[in-house]
């Protein structure tokens, strides 16, 4: 008997670890299918032929799930998976809330509702009743930040707008965007305005596009394995090495500083959509496709922005913030903030309409100066345009939108008044100098990016730009880390921080990742901006000008356009009434206007420096003298064809006759001058 139940209980002993296994196989399985590709879809008008031609070319096992969002009346019946399932062999059936997605299936929402995708599994919502009914928007949006770059989006045919702030949110969490070749759609309207953001991954016909899906999710499963993962003490392989000195010296930015696990995300991204199955492969082609260095430059930089991202924070930045901070300015002064990593403009334009209704309840008149500014050019120039979706009004309340923006089409256009009161510019906040005497830097997901060495040369010269009692803004998943002695939380949950008074002594010195180590300067920003174009004209132009002059200086093509600034351009330089322009022609005051365009036209014909001197300039009720320098510029390369403009101040004004303005040789001078001008706007 007792030899029984020994055995007996090993039996059961034996069947209890036989059913953990299998309940362990089961979550492993259960698991791993949850790491399939989802692919969803957006469509409109036109949209049924364009899923046709898709799905009749998906093969049955591809191992992907299809969710189809397409615009359909709320009320009426769909029809949409009998028709589909007539082309194509794949199971094909109207979603039904909490259904877990599987692979190889294709799913149609159901009219009048709503869809989001939670930890892999089906939530259909009520459609909010409304002016505007983005239903490709919101499940796009849900479905990137389930899936990350598990996810791709694909708009077809329609119209509007639909989809394309989903598009990007889908690329910033790492996933995949295709869009329907325009000239193949019925309607063009929904596919062009997500070309137009300039994240679409591949632009194809329906037909093609099955096949792209197929080759990228399998390369991109194969980069992402165990072995093409770094460890932590192997994290700076030589392929890594190498890709960061080809964007180094291509494009003049290092992203060594940046977070390496990202890095290899958006590397291994742009090699599936390549075609490529190694790293040391993609090495090799990044070397010989100038256009792929671009477009991994702009995969690198890609971070999620909407207007009034985490609404609440701004209600809270409004109320413990703002009142004290305007307390502080006085009657027509300035309330100066900086956005860094300000992307295609939306966070930025939200601070300023925040700070432009605060401003409102309040009886003194402040001036708002808010600095925009972002690496990537391409974005900088869509934030400078101001012009975006109709969707935005998913994000902007009615009241907004009807006194800060006008509507054009499928567009809505920010205000003038608040176009005017931005500043954008191209800069790398890892390198250039910052801006100062600010009132309030917001700084939201930015730091996620970057590593803990670079974050700890960020945040004392973030302190060191804010005045006495500035307030930093950093994103929710953010922190101040150990630098608790230089800010204290006004708000823990938003992170809103206040500027500690820390004593000259106990501050870290300032420095520049990539430069050595200077002081950091008063960088004035006034109405000119930085616009760099590949090579780092920053770094370049600062060195142009120490080696040629000292004074205020500024970089410009052969058109007159700004490139680039140093020191203090508000006495030279004034905002004129209209457009905004980047024209230094235009900017310059008006008793300079003349002679800088003489000087111009004359180191344009005559390749050599010019030089102006004696010319009075109003400031402030009083006068200046200056000497104006024009001078072509020669050597490096990069700066061949382009042109140094510098002020030079002149402090002591001569007493004897022969230079005093006002006397008989000064006035013969000034003469000579005017008749010298005169002459040359007669010959042009």
């Amino acid at each position: 008997m007792p030899t029984k139940k020994v055995a007996g209980k090993k039996q059961t002993k034996a069947k209890s670890a036989a059913n953990k296994k299998k309940s362990r196989d089961l979550t492993s399985t259960d698991s791993k299918q949850k790491k399939f590709p989802i692919i969803g879809l957006g469509a409109s008008a036109g949209g049924l032929e364009a899923l046709k031609s898709l799905f009749s070319n998906v093969s049955k096992n591809s191992g992907m799930a299809y969710i189809v969002v397409i615009h359909m009346t709320p009320k009426q019946p769909s029809m949409m998976p009998e028709l589909l399932q007539k082309i194509t062999p794949i199971p094909v059936s109207t979603l039904k809330d909490a259904q877990t997605i599987e692979p190889d299936h294709i799913y149609v929402v159901p009219p009048g509702k709503e869809l989001a995708v939670y930890k892999g599994k089906i939530q259909l919502l009520d459609m909010v009743r409304g002016d505007v009914v983005l239903p490709i928007d919101f499940f796009f949006r849900s479905l990137a930040q389930d899936q990350g770059g598990n996810a791709a989006a694909i708009i077809l045919s329609g119209t509007g707008t639909d989809g394309t702030l989903g598009v990007k949110e889908i690329k910033a969490n790492d996933g995949l965007v295709f869009v329907q070749q325009p000239k193949s759609a019925s309607y063009d309207g929904m596919p062009t305005s997500a070309i137009n953001t300039g994240l679409v991954d591949m632009i194809l016909p329906p037909e093609e596009m099955p096949d792209k899906l197929i080759k990228y999710f399998s390369l991109l499963d194969k980069a992402n394995g165990p072995k093409s993962r770094p460890s932590a003490a192997d994290e700076k392989q030589e392929w890594l090495n190498k890709i960061f000195a080809i964007l180094r010296i291509q494009l003049g930015h290092d992203f060594s500083g940046y977070k390496v696990n990202t890095i290899l995300r958006r590397l291994n991204r742009r090699m599936g959509l390549n075609q490529i199955d190694s790293h040391e492969k993609y090495v090799r082609f990044l070397r010989k496709n100038s256009a792929e260095t671009e477009a991994l430059f702009r995969d690198l930089l890609i971070g999620v922005t909407n207007f009034f991202r985490d609404t609440e924070s701004f209600d809270v930045l409004k109320s413990k913030a703002l009142p004290e901070l305007f307390t502080q300015i006085k009657q027509d002064g300035a309330f100066r903030a900086w956005i860094p990593g300000c992307s295609t403009g939306e966070e930025a334009y939200s601070m300023a309409i925040i700070l432009r209704e605060k401003l409102d309840k309040i009886p003194q008149q402040i001036n708002l100066q808010l600095f925009g500014t972002d690496i990537d050019h391409h974005a900088i120039d869509k934030a400078r345009e101001g012009l975006f979706p109709a969707n935005i009004a998913a994000d902007v309340s009615p009241e907004r939108l009807k006194r800060f923006f006008s509507k054009e089409g499928n567009f809505f256009r920010i205000s003038k008044e608040i176009r005017e009161s931005v500043i954008f510019s191209v800069q790398n906040v890892l390198k250039d100098p910052p801006f100062s005497r600010l009132n309030l830097l917001c700084c939201r997901n930015l730091l996620i990016y970057l590593d803990s060495e670079v974050q700890k040369t960020l945040l004392p010269l973030f302190h060191y730009t804010l005045t006495t009692d500035g307030i930093l803004m950093l994103g929710s998943s953010e922190t101040i880390g150990g630098f608790t002695n230089l800010f204290k939380p006004l708000d823990k949950k938003w992170k809103i921080f206040k500027r500690r008074n820390v004593p000259q002594s106990l501050r870290q010195p300032l420095v520049f990742s990539s430069n050595p180590p200077t002081p950091v300067p008063n960088y004035e920003a006034g109405p000119v901006v930085t616009v760099t174009k590949h090579a780092d004209m920053g770094k370049i132009t600062r060195k142009a000008i120490l080696d040629q002059f000292a004074p205020t200086a500024i970089l410009i093509d052969d058109k007159g356009e700004i490139l680039h600034t140093q020191g203090r351009t508000g006495k030279y330089l004034e905002t004129p009434s209209g457009p905004p322009t980047h024209n230094i022609l235009e900017l310059a005051r008006k008793e300079l206007r003349f002679e800088l365009q003489s000087a111009l036209r004359t180191a344009k014909s005559s390749a050599k420096q010019v030089t102006h001197r004696k010319i009075s300039i109003k400031t402030n009720g009083d006068s200046q003298l200056i000497n104006l320098h024009v001078r072509p510029q020669r050597s490096p390369k990069e700066m061949v064809g382009f042109y140094l403009v510098v002020f030079e101040d002149i402090d002591a004004i001569p007493t004897d006759s022969h230079s005093r303005p006002g006397t008989r040789e000064g006035s013969l001078e000034k003469s000579s001058r005017i008749a010298e001008l005169e002459r040359e706007l007669q010959d042009n």
